[in-house]
C-alpha cells in the first residue's frame, strides 16, 4: 500500500493523515481486516527536477528540503499506526 496525502481543493501533497485521503480511517480498516502487507511512502514530497511531469495538478509541500519532508512524512505516518 501506497501512502501519500493531499489536499482535495488545491492538490497540495501533505503529511500523511493532514490530507483528504482518510489515511486513519483506511489504516484503521487494515488493520482491523487483519493486513500483514508492506506500506510503502510517497518520496515526491518537495519541487525536484520531475515534480510537474509526476503531480500534474498537484503542489509539492511547502518544506524545500527533500530528506526532511520525508523524514517528517514518516513520523506523521508513525503516529497514524500509533
Amino acid at each position: 500500500i501506497h501512502i501519500k496525502d493531499a489536499k482535495a481543493d488545491n492538490g497540495e501533497v501533505v503529511l500523511p493523515g493532514e490530507g483528504d485521503g482518510n489515511l486513519p480511517q483506511i489504516l484503521q480498516k487494515l488493520n482491523d481486516s487483519g493486513y500483514s502487507g508492506f506500506l510503502s511512502m510517497e518520496p515526491h514530497l518537495v519541487d525536484f527536477g520531475g515534480f510537474t511531469m509526476l503531480e500534474k495538478n498537484g503542489k509539492q509541500m511547502k518544506e524545500g528540503d527533500g530528506s526532511k519532508a520525508f523524514a517528517s512524512a514518516y513520523e506523521a505516518l508513525g503516529r497514524l499506526l500509533g
